[in-house]
């Protein structure tokens, strides 16, 4: 893990965010590793997260398929957010997607949810400028999981104050 992310997790946390990771993991598929060597990893993961500074994830979902196999929950497709939403009852119009590759923001744009691209990863802040002309746009490109903690706090509470703004003006 990045230092801080525990951190960052356990601030979102006490905001009342729901934590779940849903991952490509094709090197199953590809025979780099096995489901219960991944369960040990998602194990190890847990415990760092809860000893370091208390937090839990609310589910992680994983998809072991190849590239190739074409199924429906490697992202960018929609099928582990799906499962997301009907195990744990996530409301994407107020959910957030928070990412370090293009596929992330795409799977983001599917199904309707806010995007943050981290540049810590895949895109790297030099090529994340050229995102307009190129693909998928993110809501916002954060150089750090803290920084997007940060923005997604302060847009959620702006869009909230919306929300309770329009139930007032439209009872």
């Amino acid at each position: 893990m990045f230092p801080g992310v525990s951190e960052v997790l356990a601030k979102l946390k006490r905001a009342g965010a729901r934590l779940i990771v849903v991952t490509n993991q094709s090197g199953i598929a590809r025979g780099f590793l096995s489901r219960e060597a991944l369960d040990a990893v998602h194990m190890k993961l847990k415990r760092l997260l809860l000893d370091s500074a208390g937090v839990t994830l609310d589910a992680i979902y994983f998809c072991p398929h190849h590239p190739d196999d074409g199924c429906e929950c490697r992202k960018p497709n929609r099928g582990m957010i799906d499962r997301a939403v009907r195990e744990c009852g996530v409301n994407l119009d107020r959910s957030y997607l928070i990412g370090d590759h293009l596929r992330d923001i795409e799977l983001a744009k599917r199904v309707g949810a806010r995007s943050i691209l981290v540049t810590t990863g895949v895109v790297l802040p030099r090529d994340a400028e050229q995102l307009n002309a190129s693909g998928p746009t993110p809501d916002r490109i954060a150089s750090s999981l803290a920084e997007a903690a940060d923005w997604l706090l302060s847009d959620a509470g702006r869009l909230s104050v919306q929300v309770r703004e329009r139930h007032v003006a439209y009872p």
